[in-house]
């Protein structure tokens, strides 16, 4: 029997697409509106034919042929680091990317399209959801809505996240996997001495370090302690207040979004690129362009074991029949296990 088919948009450097690779697709190409991270995507999957900028889609080239298409485009228009407003994303230009896939995906058909994005696109841009949800219906797709924390997906992350599904056949989820902890994640992670010396910290967070002992963690709070009546007393020359991310992490917690500014835990370091792969569920041979650029790809992309646990939900489902009757507007709230919400929704 032959491998389903998917075809990926917006998902960057390709660490979505590795997970539905794993999961037991072939993907058969990649959209994207501009050229980030393609060079590294290009290196992971050097025979994947990917298509930019909009105008060379040619999305009825897969027209018939695609059981998913899963894309990952920017979730800044909703997030909680954007304007913080909670219509910004009416005069975000960024929500467009989301409409043309949309648009790619009336013309493809896929049996199922997934987009991910932040819990705020459900909470913020509930209308902006329906809108899309409406252009399904009317090609007789169910949509369901599931609200989930991606580190008990099998990611090393606490990360919770939005999941736009749009479907012809049932969603049949794996089991949920138990957390994993910094340990669990790089606690056997060797790294070579490059990219130790690159993860080295400036002169004065490394002042600051050990401080941090006092603050929960946080570097940004260890240095304000350090200032008499918070900004009163003038910063040195060429000193920054550190990142509200820049924090030293717990071995036996599962850590948040791994960014840039996150500090190892014993060692008076950031963390190493091996490291990093490793907290986002990629393999040490993931090949880069560059550790910095690429660092930051793949914190905003679908971490991959995600891209494995959504992707085998659809492998499953594809292999019973398609789902019968009116289509259903269903949200799925599994953000905390233990908690899981069900409810059907009238359709807008």
């Amino acid at each position: 029997m032959s491998a389903p088919t998917a075809l990926a948009g917006n998902v960057f450097a390709g660490s979505f697409s590795l997970g539905v690779k794993q999961a037991g697709f072939r993907v058969l190409g990649q959209l994207e509106h501009n050229d980030y991270g393609i060079g590294t995507a290009k290196l992971n999957f050097p025979r994947l034919e990917i298509r930019y900028p909009e105008e060379n889609w040619s999305p009825e080239d897969y027209a018939g042929k695609v059981d998913l298409f899963f894309t990952n485009p920017p979730c800044a228009p909703w997030s909680q680091w954007g304007s913080g407003k909670a219509d910004s994303w009416k005069t975000d230009d960024r929500t467009s990317c989301v409409t043309t896939l949309v648009g790619a995906a009336m013309i493809v058909q896929p049996k199922t399209f997934i987009w991910e994005s932040v819990c705020g696109a459900w909470t913020k841009g509930r209308e902006f959801v329906d809108a899309q949800a409406r252009k399904f219906f009317d090609h007789g797709y169910h949509v369901t809505i599931l609200l989930q924390n991606n580190m008990y997906l099998g990611a090393p992350q606490n990360r919770k996240r939005f999941i736009f599904f749009a479907h012809k056949h049932p969603l049949l989820f794996p089991k949920y996997t138990e957390p994993m902890t910094l340990r669990d994640a790089i606690g056997k992670v060797k790294s070579p001495k490059d990219q130790l010396e690159e993860a080295e910290l400036g002169e004065w967070e490394s002042r600051i370090w050990g401080l941090a002992d006092r603050t929960r963690g946080s570097l940004r709070g260890a240095y304000l302690n350090q200032l008499p009546g918070r900004f009163k007393k003038k910063r040195g020359r060429g000193q920054t207040i550190p990142s509200f991310m820049a924090t030293r992490l717990e071995w036996d917690k599962t850590p948040g979004i791994i960014t840039y500014h996150r500090c190892h835990p014993d060692e008076s370091r950031h963390l190493t690129m091996n490291e990093k792969l490793a907290l986002h569920g990629l393999p040490l041979t993931w090949k880069y362009t560059s550790a910095n650029v690429t660092a930051t790809e793949i914190t905003r992309a679908v971490l991959t074991p995600v891209g494995r646990w959504l992707a085998q939900g659809v492998k499953r489902g594809l292999k019973k029949p398609a789902l019968k009757g009116a289509p259903q507007y269903t949200l799925l709230d599994y953000r905390k296990p233990t908690k899981e919400v069900k409810l059907v929704l009238e359709r807008p």
